[in-house]
């Protein structure tokens, strides 16, 4: 069988996976108290819809939308409120319902062996709703709104599903671990999808590093032609969006565009799971598997958590801190955001934590670029980060729009002999434009 994969850059970082076996998971003990955030998603924050001291039973809504790109927050244990205040997450400030569970709340078990999807029990338009209510977002990371996402442009029909099962970014293996015992749900999940946004076609990408979840999902897949598991080359970032579209299609999507130009939806296999449990028992996306691996993790593994759960109730649950710990990653190594706080909460799109060690993650100075063109050969958005990092540098933002097709891989940054940060100039330039742009937009508005 032909390895499928993308056709420019790419590197292959090492996979650090064997430290998380994929073969297995536990729930998480109920922990003492919940800091649920009501910004899990892009776009608006949610409006709390809770007052302290309220009673709440598993799967109420503690957070409405807030506008088109927002979402429902829900509790996943029963309990009561503590608390609606706000906190401070990253650079940010982030509205928050804290909850006392009640003792021992059972958490909801990942289903082994769901029941058919029947395509005549509900219409397009009210899978599309129950997702929306559901909260569902994309669970790979960007956590994009779902029901936006199964809402494209009427002049912009999707006729191919795609479903990442890459993981691709090094540690993670919550993914795999979902596909190897729960690969019925990913495929009914994928039957659901295909039902509500009317495509015939659906790609699932697994990469050759994990072939337990291929032989599990493809099994599952059998008595369903219309889905098609695709097994793509260890490359990283297999797992982005644009490289996955083009390794299973070979459609490429054009700089500025999104994947609807081609006619592909993206979604993750995590996402396609919450999808089914979504429309087929109303279930809401408050719990999910989260990754806890590094050297700094006495036991690593894979651990069914309820959102609000902190980082210090997951690494406690895989035996504690064992060494010295010199990040701590909400993520993978490649994208993840690093933080210094043990009660940041698990939220929707946290798909793993890592402690990583000094000798995990070296710290190192900046050199001056050697303009060896290393950063060219690894980027797989074909843009050229030695320049456009010399444009940056001399505030020439104008010329420097090709940093808005980055897709923040770190490819460039980790093949750079010199150590330049050359992903965190792109971000800041990204967001530079993008102020720039607004202000031209306002401008615009006020004089017309």
């Amino acid at each position: 069988m032909s390895r499928l994969t993308f056709s420019s850059g790419g590197i292959h970082p090492p996979t650090e996976k064997e430290l998380a076996p994929s073969t297995s998971y536990a729930p998480l003990a109920t922990p003492p108290e919940l800091v649920i955030p009501l910004a899990q998603h892009l776009g608006a924050p949610a409006r709390a819809s809770v007052k302290k001291k309220q009673a709440l039973e598993a799967g109420d809504v503690v957070g409405e939308p807030a506008g088109f790109v927002s979402t429902f927050i829900h509790t996943p244990l029963a309990g009561k409120v503590k608390a609606v205040d706000r906190m401070a997450m990253g650079p940010s400030i982030t509205p928050v319902v804290t909850v006392t569970p009640d003792k021992d709340a059972p958490l909801w078990e990942l289903e082994r062996d769901p029941e058919p999807f029947d395509p005549e029990g509900v219409s397009p338009q009210d899978a599309v709703e129950k997702i929306k209510q559901a909260g569902i977002v994309g669970m790979g990371g960007a956590a994009f709104p779902t029901q936006v996402k199964l809402s494209p442009p009427k002049d912009a029909p999707i006729d191919v599903v795609i479903l990442n099962g890459a993981e691709c970014e090094p540690y993670l293996t919550a993914d795999d671990c979902l596909m190897c015992n729960h690969a019925a749900l990913v495929v009914e999940g994928a039957r659901v999808i295909l039902h509500a946004i009317g495509a015939g076609r659906c790609h699932v990408g697994i990469e050759d590093n994990k072939p337990r979840a291929f032989e599990a999902i493809s099994r599952a897949a059998e008595a369903h032609p219309e889905i098609d598991v695709v097994q793509l080359r260890t490359l990283y970032p297999q797992g982005s969006e644009k490289q996955l579209i083009e390794a299973c299609t070979q459609r490429r999507v054009e700089p500025g565009k999104l994947p609807f130009s081609v006619g592909a939806l993206v979604q993750n296999v995590g996402t396609a799971a919450a999808i089914y449990e979504a429309v087929i028992h109303d279930r809401p996306l408050a719990r999910r598997l989260v990754t806890v691996s590094g050297r700094a993790v006495k036991k690593p593994g894979n651990v069914l958590a309820p959102v609000g759960a902190n980082v210090m109730d997951l690494v406690e649950h895989c035996g504690g801190i064992e060494g010295d710990v010199a990040a701590v990653v909400m993520g993978g190594p490649m994208m993840g955001r690093t933080t210094t706080d043990l009660q940041t909460p698990v939220t929707k799109g946290t798909s793993g934590i890592l402690l990583l060690t000094p000798d995990e993650l070296p710290l190192m100075a900046e050199d001056p670029c050697l303009r060896c063109g290393r950063c060219v050969q690894a980027c797989p958005m074909d843009l050229v980060p030695v320049h456009l990092e010399k444009l940056i540098a001399h505030g020439r933002m104008e010329e420097a729009v090709d940093a808005m097709d980055c897709v923040e891989c770190g490819c460039c940054a980790y093949t750079c002999p010199a150590r330049r940060r050359l992903v965190h100039r792109f971000r800041l330039a990204k967001w530079e434009i993008g102020r720039q742009r607004r202000r031209e937009q306002a401008q615009q508005k006020a004089t017309a």
